[in-house]
């Protein structure tokens, strides 16, 4: 404790100083060394700290007091880089360590990213730390110079290396890793796409309407030439060999294949002259099969015969399902019936499925990788220059793999539940591949050798993977050669030898043939491991990860030597170049599909990056541009916060300091606009963006309606939010004019794929619209949630509106029936104006007609030129409602005549409410427009078919006789309206293009804003419809006739007929032919709304569309309907499994049978969801020949450099290619391919 107390003691003296610099600054302070300390907190969310942090400078010649880093303000906070003064008696001579204690007073973590001193006689190191304080926590840190165990000759520095390696030991265990994973809360299983249910896909065109497929798979997927496509450029191109002898076990003759061959060749000619191909699943053979629901599985072991054709490419030849000839397993070939020939396809798709995700994607990447990494965590310190390489290709792989063991390859997980060869079949597969797998297989020089694909055309990704390999390559030669002078200097590093034995004895020690040695005696082994290590964790995962294709980036300030940095940008210079010949050669080919939004967000790209002050700055310092902020706070109830509220702006030429929005007084009280300063150094431009953040204090959240940016030249800007800020939250807003994705080229950033990410699909029911996935209302977003009024109101409204209406007290009359109609009068003690009308005038026939014109269903009504044949309504029995002076034929041609039929109730099943059994009918009722009386009723028929039992009843029978009919149409009114008007038309329609709009359009899109004021509150009450309304318990099944069993089929066929035309009121009007009829207030009314709204539509349409085309190029506007999938989306190109025996011969292909072979739907929308989940795109990726964190040197950025100029010319020399081909290649463009396992 007595170093603190010096430190108290200095803070006290330098207090009591004035500011007068002719007072004597007192001697104890004048004879210390001070020391600046400039402490980097992390960026990333929930970095910063409020909790104590101290330092101890440690050098050669003794060591700093323990200082306490308090500016006496907020310190440590998210992004800052904070500066302190740490003193000591004597000079320390050269720094070697900087140690950091965090100790817990409320819990809260930090992330540190370095630390930078400045000795007194002016040098600088940095001491990079790039990782978390938990709770009570001391890290004492290196300065960064990279350093081999045989450079350190400072004992200390021994020491230290010993004691991490000792730490990280006990953190990273072979035989796998112990690192406790976050499991996924919500697996996306449940997509859009899923169903639950097991039954077969009966049909082709069932399964293409059950999703939203990539549009060329979905087209092309049954054609040869595309079947070939893939094996050279699918998701998994490392499967096919030159065939110069076929096969003892596939007997594949002449005549076989003289007709594919064509008449100017043969299959011997075609052998030796290495245009023909084999693509063998023989380590399928014998594997289990699993057993889903109860159900075997089937596995074969196809072999597939190409030929490299000079006009139509790759296409095969002949097929043989399993290893072994016999009369059971024929030799399908293109001559066979269309079904053999698919079905025999499809066998090899499955195949190539199993061997895909088992073996090319998880054994051969992520399960190698993870190996190399924790023998990096284990035997590599953080100085080692191995370790600074490596590390980037590393990140997020431990937990993803620790997540994919839990959940996808466990007993339990995805693969069991879905893939054939999951549950026992996937441990022997792995164990039989491990037998044989090699490392040298997994470099690209050495496959493609291996295989003997040199000569094939068209292969791109064995192109693109050679560019890629050899800048790498050229790459890590360069980082090798800075640290390594000689051989002698690998063989005497004795940290790297522990390495490589690491991974050879420990990692790979049941991999008899991997072929690591366990010593590396060289610097080309080192170079050839290494560049294999990141070329499999980037590029070669990128590649077999289907959809997911980039490569990364360096932490900064980890490599500080000049030397490094220059590597590093001759690799970023490299990858530049290949990013450029890629998009060069795929200019003029034509796209596998439309672009549904795959783009990376381009928004990072254009934040300029802007280095902190190493001197201290203050809001007044001269030279620095001033932005006036205003922020309105929400008028709703508890929508002010007493949190911290932090603001930065981020325009074209850099970003301000995150400025805490603060007047020294209550801010951000409910109802308010605040006015802040916030200052950067340099003016930032156009302001991009404003980014609130809201650090939580007492957790209160916060409603924000917008902000103003006042700009120094005094112009103005408004960003609006209006979002709700729960907990520790940041969120990014745009400037508020809307932007068509066309006509900007800042596109979907964080918050919107937040906001993607939390609005998914949900199959409520099946054949009806879908809806949000969500549990109860508490799982919606905030922002789409009732705001803090409505939510106490809607809770209480069923007890308000029973104390308003006096009945309480009749709830408890369970089954009692009422006595007379006037009883019914208890229910409305207070009554409303209309309600009252209605009690006096609900008998009537001029009222029963008025209702169908201007009630609460005002679209069932249309005109009747001709009685329907079940409605045998005779002109004597409505002569006397008619008049003397006219007939039911006149009236009917001059279009007098009006009907109602309620055909959709036929057949409903009706409700059951407290055992007894309800009744439901489908009337029909004939109306007249008379001309003095206005729309009255002429006849109606209870039931739909005619007979003795089902009478027509007319005005001039018995008064209860015509009441109790009118009745039972009301009755049916209510169903119709209820149910299909009221929840299907408006709810459920109106929810469908809510949830799109969350999904897949971003806030500042022009359709949204137009669309986003009209759909407030939509997914809450729809979700509490589910849940109290029309659930098995809700409010229908207690009173409602068609509750309970009859809800579903009523909702079912009414959207099995459904129009959105319909919907929509000319087409509506045109439909019914209903123009004529007098006194229709809802038609006139309604037409001069839609006139007004299309009006107003069309004039927004119009600022922001200027043709068709960019309507049909604005990718967000078509992703409104359409979600994006890749190779594997369409089932049938990529069965996860399959349910049925092949056939034992030609001929018995069906499509019966090759249906009842599909996965059934609940597999299909599963491995349709899983291959979503498993490729979509990472909000935050980190790309390969991009290293800001970790080389900071000279000499190694200019490696990156060269690194990233022959990457560019890679990209130039593949766009080119991609001149004419009919399919982009895209996936090993540099700027797409993550640095990592990271997904």
């Amino acid at each position: 404790m007595f170093p603190q107390i010096i430190v108290d003691v200095e803070l006290c003296l330098l207090f009591m100083m004035p500011n007068d610099p002719s007072v004597e600054i007192p001697s104890v302070l004048e004879k210390m060394a001070t020391y600046k300390l400039f402490v980097a907190t992390g960026t990333n969310q929930f970095a910063g700290t409020n909790d104590n942090v101290y330092a101890t400078v440690i050098g050669k010649q003794g060591e700093s007091g323990k200082k306490k880093l308090d500016n006496f303000g907020k310190d440590h906070y998210r992004g800052c880089v904070g500066e302190y003064h740490v003193r000591s008696k004597v000079p320390l001579g050269d720094i070697l360590f900087v140690e950091l204690e965090k100790r817990s007073t409320i819990g809260d973590d930090w992330f540190c990213r370095y630390v930078e001193v400045k000795c007194p006689d002016g040098t600088c190191k940095i001491f990079p730390c790039y990782r978390w304080f938990v709770g009570n926590m001391t890290i004492r840190l290196r300065e960064s110079s990279a350093r081999k165990v045989q450079d350190d000759t400072i004992h200390d520095f021994h020491y230290h290396r010993q004691k991490e390696l000792q730490e990280r030991q006990q953190t990273y265990r072979f035989p796998m890793c112990f690192i406790q994973a976050n499991p996924w809360s919500r697996y996306e299983t449940q997509t859009a796409l899923q169903k639950l249910v097991s039954g077969s896909s009966h049909s082709p065109f069932k399964l293409k309407n059950l999703f939203s497929f990539l549009a060329y798979v979905m087209e092309h997927w049954k054609e040869d030439w595309f079947f070939g496509y893939q094996f050279l450029n699918g998701c998994n191109p490392r499967m096919i060999k030159s065939c110069r002898v076929l096969p003892v076990n596939f007997p594949v003759t002449e005549d076989m294949v003289q007709a594919t061959l064509g008449p100017n060749t043969t299959l011997d000619k075609e052998l030796n002259a290495g245009t023909i191909y084999l693509v063998d699943y023989n380590i399928l053979d014998g594997i289990p099969a699993n057993k889903i629901r109860g159900k075997h599985q089937y596995i074969t072991a196809p072999l597939c015969l190409l030929y490299e054709h000079p006009e139509r490419g790759l296409i095969p030849l002949a097929i043989q399902i399993q290893q072994k000839p016999g009369q059971d397993n024929p030799i399908f070939l293109p001559s066979d019936s269309e079904l053999d020939w698919l079905l025999a396809k499809m066998w090899v798709r499955h195949a190539e499925f199993q061997v895909y995700e088992a073996l090319s994607h998880l054994l051969c990447t992520h399960l190698v990788c993870e190996v190399f990494c924790i023998a990096t965590m284990r035997q590599l310190p953080a100085v080692h220059p191995v370790y600074k390489l490596l590390i980037p290709h590393m990140r997020d792989t431990l937990e993803i793999n620790t997540n994919a063991r839990l959940t996808l390859v466990s007993d339990i997980g995805i693969f069991k539940q879905i893939v054939s060869t999951g549950g026992e079949g996937l441990g022997v597969l792995l164990q039989k591949e491990c037998q044989k797998i090699e490392f040298m297989s997994l470099l690209p020089k050495s496959d493609f050798e291996k295989r003997g694909v040199s000569q094939l055309k068209n292969y791109v990704y064995r192109d693109d993977c050679l560019k890629v390999w050899d800048t790498i390559e050229s790459f890590v030669s360069g980082i090798v050669d800075l640290f390594y002078s000689s051989d002698d200097d690998v063989k005497e590093d004795k940290e790297l030898q522990n390495w490589i034995d690491d991974v050879v004895t420990e990692g790979f020690k049941d991999l008899p043939n991997f072929g690591l040695p366990r010593n590396i005696e060289d610097k080309k082994a080192l170079v050839t491991i290494l560049a294999g290590v990141i070329f499999t964790s980037s590029a070669l995962h990128a590649a077999i990860n289907n959809g997911q294709v980039w490569l990364g980036q360096y932490p900064e300030d980890h490599f500080t030597e000049k030397a490094v940095k220059h590597h590093i940008d001759k690799f970023q210079e490299a990858l530049k170049k290949i990013e450029k010949s890629i998009e060069e050669r795929n200019a003029n080919r034509k796209p596998l599909c439309p672009e549904q939004g795959r783009e990376e967000p381009e928004a990072a790209p254009l934040r300029a990056r802007v280095e902190w002050k190493k001197t201290k700055l203050t809001w007044r310092s001269r030279g620095m541009a001033t932005y006036k902020v205003t922020v309105a706070t929400g008028t709703t109830e508890y929508s002010g916060t007493i949190d911290s509220v932090y603001a930065t702006l981020i325009g074209e030429h850099g970003e301000s300091k995150t400025t805490a929005l603060d007047n020294l007084g209550r801010d951000f009280r409910r109802g308010t606009v605040g006015e802040y300063d916030v200052c950067s150094s340099v003016p930032l431009g156009e302001i991009l963006f404003v980014e609130l953040e809201k650090r939580q204090f007492v957790g209160d959240n916060w409603f924000c309606c917008y902000v103003k940016v006042n700009y120094p030249d005094g112009t103005c800007k408004t960003f609006p939010c209006y979002r709700w800020f729960v907990g520790n939250m940041t969120i990014r807003l745009r400037e508020g004019s809307g932007k068509a994705c066309v006509s900007f080229l800042l596109k979907v950033y964080s918050s919107f794929i937040s906001v993607y990410s939390k609005m998914m699909w949900q199959t409520w029911r099946p054949a009806i619209p879908k809806c949000i996935d969500v549990i109860s209302e508490n799982d919606i977003p905030e922002d789409y949630r009732f705001n803090y009024e409505k939510r106490i109101d809607f809770k209480k409204s069923l007890n308000n509106a029973l104390k308003e209406l006096l009945i309480k007290e009749l709830l408890n009359n369970f089954e009692k029936p009422w006595h007379d109609l006037e009883d019914f009068q208890r229910c409305l003690r207070k009554p409303s104006p209309i309600a009252a009308y209605v009690m006096e005038h609900w008998k009537e026939d001029s009222f029963f007609g008025y209702q169908f014109l201007n009630g609460c269903n005002p679209r069932m009504i249309k005109s009747c030129y001709c009685l329907p044949k079940n409605f045998p309504v005779t002109k004597d029995m409505v002569q006397a409602t008619l008049g003397s002076q006219t007939t039911l034929d006149k009236e009917m041609k001059a279009g007098n005549i009006y009907l109602v039929d309620y055909c959709i109730l036929e057949g409903i099943p009706a409700n059951v409410i407290n055992g007894k059994w309800q009744y439901v009918t489908a009337p029909l009722c004939l109306l007249y427009d008379h001309p003095m009386k206005g729309l009255i009723p002429l006849a109606i028929q209870i039931q739909q078919k005619p007979d003795q039992n089902n009478p027509i009843f007319l005005p001039s029978d018995p008064e209860l006789d015509w009441l109790l009919a009118k009745m039972w149409v009301r009755h049916a009114e209510f169903q119709v309206y209820e149910v299909l008007s009221h929840l299907l038309h408006t709810h459920l329609v109106s929810e469908v293009f809510c949830i799109a709009t969350m999904r897949q359009l971003p806030a500042v899109h022009p359709v949204y804003k137009l669309l986003f004021p009209h759909m407030h509150d939509t997914l809450e009450i729809n979700t509490n419809a589910r849940l109290n309304l029309i659930s098995e318990n809700g409010i229908f099944k207690e009173v409602v006739s068609t509750g309970g069993d009859g809800l579903l089929p009523l909702l079912q066929r009414e959207c099995k007929k459904m129009k959105f035309k319909s919907l929509l009121p000319t087409f509506d009007f045109e439909e019914r032919d209903v123009n004529r009829l007098k006194n229709y207030f809802y038609r006139d009314d309604s037409l001069k709304i839609w006139n007004a709204i299309k009006s107003f539509v069309s004039g927004i349409v119009d600022l922001y569309y200027s043709s068709d085309k960019d309507v049909m190029v604005d990718k967000e506007l078509q992703n409104w309907i359409h979600d994006v999938y890749d190779w594997c989306s369409w089932v049938p190109n990529t069965p996860c499994t399959m349910r049925s025996p092949p056939p034992p011969k030609k001929g018995l292909a069906t499509m019966e049978l090759i249906m009842n072979t599909l996965p059934d739907i609940h597999q299909s929308c599963t491995e349709v969801a899983i291959t979503w989940v498993l490729s979509r795109e990472q909000p935050i990726a980190v790309f390969l020949g991009h290293y800001p964190e970790y080389f900071t040197e000279e000499t190694a950025r200019a490696h990156i450099k060269k690194f990233q100029e022959a990457l560019g010319e890679i990209e130039k020399s593949i766009e080119a290619r991609n001149t004419n081909p009919k399919l982009k290649y895209e996936y090993l463009l540099p700027r797409r391919i993550e640095n990592s396992i990271a997904i």
